[in-house]
């Protein structure tokens, strides 16, 4: 019993022993981690504590998406207080749309079992507008590898996005106005590679885009205008000023302007390059630049004084003989006004008709004398722009006092014409009357002696003196004829008033009327009718005198050995009626057919009564008279035609 007591004894004592180093290793352990939990918590303190100060947001949820942990940050980008977001779901920071992205970027980082960096997810505001987040998110797990909570941090990319985007309005902007532009663009480094063209500067390389950027800009043209571009990209460098140049490449000719792209620090980092085409600008300067030396080869060659002016009335060019006129330089004149040359009362008088000219847009002509007493005709021409507006205008100035002297000695000189012609018609008249009415008055007069003796004596036959009076009832008749045409001639003014008349229907009355002296002539008389020939009011009998004289002069032509033919037409114009008699008679000759209008003048004297020469005479004082005019064509052993353009009522004179 004793040994068993002992034994119970040691085991009992052995058993207290392990017990009791049991609870000293516990209470050492325990300590170890009680240790070790306030070192993580005070780390953890830490973090939270630099967490919480952290410029972007932290947020720690639970596998159900509740929040366990939110930085203020965070809140605050979204419009919450931290602590009213404890224990809320994450529902709330997304509209529909935005969960399934969010659920879908959980199911990635579940499947990849490690964190996602810098994954774009939009969230909702508070006040329910939505914007982008920069999100890094991990998943802790516990010692079984289940997913316990997530862990993220959100950086709010709204204004980076807004950045972005208008940056990227601005170089769409920029790439906009570099293709809009005609010009070859281009941008260059230091050493003269591309970095950046627009599409124009690309086609005429003839390669894409891409492949240009990074090569040399001067790999792509021939040698000589690669010297001369690396010659003034150099020089940009160098100087750090724009350089313009012009080269031929290609056959063209292009205008490069270099200008330098400087850093913020104000150093050089590249070279913007604009080329431009001006092939035809160049040959369009060479035209203009010919055209200038012809048009001032001609404005010297002119003996005329020529100036343009603007519309203040200064001098913008002159002519050789305008400067020689002022005795001044081209040069001292041009910009000049041009009324400084002038006294002010000649300057007054031209500035006038200039200020009519620029106001109206229209041409003048006027003479005027200037201060060294000589006569000049100025022709204003005025100068308008694209717009129609005028500009300025150009003076052509034409010494003409030896002509207007000139023109006063024949205007004199025909003064005394017409009183030397009026005299020898006067002397013609006389000799005509005294032919025309001797005549018949001398028949006259001899056949009443011969009555008169008859009956002194009582020895008379009746038939015989019924005979002698009728041939001076004749005689009379004719010399009556002879008066009555010469008042015609005479008259200022045509016969009888105006009235309403068709032209059509005196014109068939006369052809009637002469119907039969045509045939005895062996002439056709033929009438073309006019589509429209309207009623007019005039004077009734000039127009009859008209048609009936030219009908007889063409009657009278025919040398009646064989048929011939006139032919009467009429039309009607926007003003006048012009009628046309054209036969196939013998012609006038060309050195006859001035005279034909002259009194008195025939070349017809076959017959008496027909030597008179006053028909035409007559007719073209009427004409003249009522405002129309007469015309002529006659070629001999063909025939003559006369154009006769009479005026519609409302143009007639007097009517």
């Amino acid at each position: 019993m004793v040994r068993k007591t002992r034994k119970t004894r040691v085991a009992s004592s052995s058993k207290k022993n392990r017990t009791s180093g049991s609870r000293r290793n516990s209470k050492s352990t325990l300590n170890i981690e009680v240790t070790e939990f306030s070192k993580i918590a005070e780390e953890l303190y830490k973090y939270k504590q630099m967490v919480d100060l952290a410029s972007h947001g932290c947020v720690i949820v639970d596998v159900k998406g509740d929040v366990l942990y939110v930085n203020d940050c965070f809140a605050r980008i979204h419009g919450y207080n931290a602590r009213w977001l404890l224990g809320r779901n994450l529902k709330i920071f997304h509209n529909a749309e935005q969960l399934k992205h969010v659920r879908f970027v959980n199911n990635r980082l579940i499947k990849k079992g490690k964190g996602l960096n810098n994954e774009e997810i939009w969230d909702k505001h508070r006040d329910g507008t939505v914007f982008p987040m920069l999100m890094s998110t991990w998943l802790m797990k516990d010692k079984s590898g289940r997913p316990v909570i997530e862990c993220a941090t959100a950086v709010d990319i709204s204004e980076l996005r807004k950045r972005e985007a208008e940056l990227e309005a601005g170089k769409k902007t920029q790439e906009a106005m570099l293709n809009a532009t005609s010009d070859l663009v281009a941008l260059l480094d230091k050493d003269f590679k591309y970095v950046d063209m627009n599409e124009n500067m690309a086609k005429s390389l003839k390669l894409p885009r891409e492949q240009l950027i990074g090569k040399d800009s001067l790999a792509h043209t021939e040698p000589e205008v690669a010297a001369i571009r690396r010659a003034n990209l150099k020089k940009v460098l160098a100087t750090g000023k724009p350089v313009v140049f012009d080269h031929i490449s290609h056959g063209r000719i292009f205008r490069a302007s270099l200008y330098p792209v400087n850093s913020s620090e104000g150093k050089i980092t590249g070279i913007v390059i604009f080329a431009k085409d001006v092939t035809q600008q160049k040959k369009a300067e060479a035209e203009i630049e010919a055209g200038k030396k012809t048009l001032e080869t001609m404005l010297n060659a002119t003996n005329d004084l020529v100036a343009m002016i603007d519309r203040q009335c200064n001098i913008v060019e002159v002519n050789k003989k305008m400067a020689d006129a002022f005795e001044k330089p081209r040069e001292q004149l041009i910009g000049r006004c041009a009324w400084d040359f002038h006294t002010p009362e000649i300057a007054a008088q031209r500035r006038a008709k200039v200020e009519h000219v620029m106001a109206m847009g229209e041409a003048m002509t006027f003479v005027d004398s200037v201060e060294d007493g000589k006569t000049y005709r100025n022709s204003c021409y005025p100068l308008k722009g694209p717009d129609g507006k005028v500009t300025g205008m150009v003076v052509f100035s034409k010494d003409v006092t030896q002509e207007k002297k000139a023109e006063a000695e024949l205007s004199h000189y025909r003064e005394e014409l017409i009183k030397l012609r009026r005299s020898a018609y006067l002397d013609l008249f006389g000799a005509v009357i005294g032919h025309q009415l001797s005549q018949p008055l001398t028949v006259i007069n001899v056949l009443m002696e011969e009555i008169v003796c008859d009956l002194e004596i009582g020895s008379f036959e009746k038939g015989k003196i019924l005979e002698s009076l009728k041939t001076c009832l004749r005689e009379a008749n004719t010399a009556a004829e002879t008066i009555h045409k010469m008042r015609k001639l005479t008259k200022q003014w045509v016969e009888g008033r105006a009235e309403h008349f068709s032209p059509l229907d005196v014109i068939m009355e006369v052809v009637s009327s002469l119907e039969l002296k045509a045939k005895q002539a062996k002439m056709r008389i033929e009438v073309k009718e006019p589509k429209f020939l309207p009623t007019t009011a005039g004077y009734r009998s000039a127009f009859e005198q008209i048609v009936l004289n030219i009908t007889e002069n063409a009657i009278e032509a025919a040398d009646q050995k064989k048929w011939h033919r006139l032919v009467i037409s009429a039309e009607k114009t926007d003003s006048h009626i012009e009628l046309k008699f054209s036969d196939d008679c013998c012609g006038i000759a060309k050195e006859n057919l001035g005279k034909i209008f002259e009194p008195f003048y025939s070349t017809k004297t076959n017959r008496v009564g027909k030597s008179m020469g006053l028909g035409l005479p007559i007719i073209y004082r009427i004409l003249t008279a009522i405002g129309g005019e007469i015309r002529v064509k006659s070629t001999v052993g063909k025939g003559t035609t006369f154009y006769v353009n009479l005026p519609l009522s409302k143009y007639i004179k007097g009517t």
